[in-house]
Order: structure tokens, then sequence, then C-alpha cells
């Protein structure tokens, strides 16, 4: 009944008495976009949550949860103006989105909130000498990794290696650039 149901919506007035592959495609497809639609907050407010229990600090969570959906959303520019459609592959990835943008950000805000530094400033110098180091090899080798899958002959790979390089190439500007910037003017200190 739920098929039908399914099938009916999109066929309008017209009466359903079997089924294809492409209308279950149809459904599937609609259920993907449906977890992108739900699983993309979900993921965000999750990371916010654990980002507040890990620092114990609600405003460095919240910056740092701000840096991450900058990430987001300049990967889902970059997926638009790169011409990608939704397809099965591209749904999961966006969903993938929030967990691979979230790593750096949250090296960088650990560091800051333990910090032993007196302003901002100082606190975010430490935060950039103790673990930008690590951060920027961490990306530059997850980058480097995802540039093999290019040359593949199979397109997911190649659609797993350009969502990787991109979000981690977004992830990686946003926490060294925008982050340090957000705590030096907004973070306790």
């Amino acid at each position: 009944d739920e098929w039908r149901e399914t099938a009916n919506d999109f066929d309008g007035d017209a009466r359903v008495i079997g089924l294809t592959g492409r209308l279950e495609w149809i459904a599937v497809m609609h259920a993907l976009v449906q977890g992108v639609m739900t699983g993309v907050p979900a993921s965000l407010a999750i990371a916010l949550a654990v980002l507040a229990v890990s620092t114990a600090n609600w405003l460095v969570a919240l910056l740092a949860t701000m840096t991450i959906l900058g990430v987001m959303s300049s990967f889902f520019i970059t997926f638009v103006a790169s011409g990608w459609v939704l397809g099965m592959y591209e749904c999961m990835f966006l969903q993938l989105t929030a967990g691979m943008a979230v790593d750096y950000t949250v090296h960088l805000a650990h560091a800051y909130n333990e910090s032993a530094g007196e302003t901002r400033e100082a606190k975010m110098r430490e935060s950039l000498s103790e673990m930008g180091v690590s951060v920027l090899s961490g990306a530059v080798s997850t980058l480097g990794a995802s540039i093999c899958l290019f040359v593949c002959s199979f397109k997911v790979f190649y659609l797993y290696g350009s969502f990787i390089f991109f979000v981690i190439l977004w992830a990686i500007l946003w926490a060294v650039l925008f982050f340090p910037a957000l705590m030096i003017s907004l973070g306790p200190s």
C-alpha cells in the first residue's frame, strides 16, 4: 500500500496497477533525499552537543559549530557549482559531510579551550602552535590520498575522491583561517 501511495503521488490521478523498477527507484531516491534533509541538520546538532560536552564550554562549541556549518555550506556550493546532481552516491556523501568537516575545527577548539593563555590571542596562538602542524599534516595527507581517486575509471571512486577532496579542502581552510579569527574576536578569554 505504501508503494501504491508513493506511485499515486507521482502519477497524479492515474490509477496504478503494477509497479515498475522506475517507480521503485523514484521511491528510493525520495527516501535518500529525505535522509539528506534530516541527516544534515541532525549531524550538526549532534556535533554541537558533542562539542559542548567535550569542551565544557557552550561558546567554544557554538563558534566551532558555526565554522562546521561554514565548511558544509562551502561544500554544498561547490557541489552545485560542479554540476553534480543528487544521485544515490551523492546523497550518501552529503550525509557524511558534517562528520568529515568537524575534525580540524574540533582539534583547534579543544587546544584553545585547554590553553593556559590569558588573552584570546594567546590562547589561539598556543592552539595553532600545538595543533596546527598536526591538523595541516592530516589535511595534506588526506588531500593527497583523495587525488589518487581522481584517476579511477569507476565513477563512484571518482565521486568519492572529489567528495573527500573538497570537504577536506574547505575544512582546513575554514579551520585555519576563519575559526582563529572567530575565536580571537568572540571566544572566551
